[in-house]
């Protein structure tokens, strides 16, 4: 089984799943604020960010080659699921790749009608949605963004990433 490595800030952490920034990342930060709130603290968190949603600048090097975006979120996949999102359709855990998906910048409208196709991997399709694999990955962004290794609070941009391919043998019956 791959596993993702990142490096934040001089330390290096490790994911199974997924390593979120943007959109995702920042809900998740605030709901950890409100968390007095219970339940409800993840609705305000996404309440919140989309009343005040603003992309972000973005560059992105991946195996090497080099894009600069306004974004909304980045994801560096290795399954393709992350709770009940179908996030990245074409991820494999063992293909030595990690999928990036970036959502680049759009309006409230149109994010809020986008939603759902997330449930099925169809938001792959949108104008604002690319996807990529790579190996090994450089993120960095003109303001610093918290990080969601695996629906955690974990360290914050710029970050290095690689996949180690088959880091771990895994066996079930």
């Amino acid at each position: 089984m791959d596993v993702g490595q990142f490096r934040t800030h001089g330390e290096t952490y490790y994911f199974l799943n997924i390593l979120g920034l943007g959109f995702v990342a920042d809900v998740t930060d605030i709901a950890h604020k409100l968390k007095i709130t219970g339940n409800l603290s993840y609705t305000l968190g996404v309440l919140h960010k989309t009343v005040f949603l603003k992309s972000f600048p973005l560059t992105i090097t991946m195996d090497g080659t080099t894009y600069q975006r306004e974004n909304i979120f980045v994801e560096i996949s290795n399954t393709r699921w992350t709770a009940n999102f179908l996030m990245a359709p074409t991820a494999a855990i063992d293909d030595g790749f990690l999928d990036v998906t970036l959502l680049g910048k759009l309006d409230r409208i149109k994010l809020l009608w986008s939603f759902p196709k997330i449930f099925t991997g169809e938001h792959i399709h949108l104008h604002e949605i690319e996807t990529f694999k790579a190996r090994e990955i450089i993120v960095e962004t003109g303001i610093p963004k918290v990080l969601t290794p695996d629906g955690e609070l974990l360290g914050i941009t710029p970050i290095e990433v690689k996949c180690l391919h088959q880091a771990i043998d895994v066996f079930w019956r």
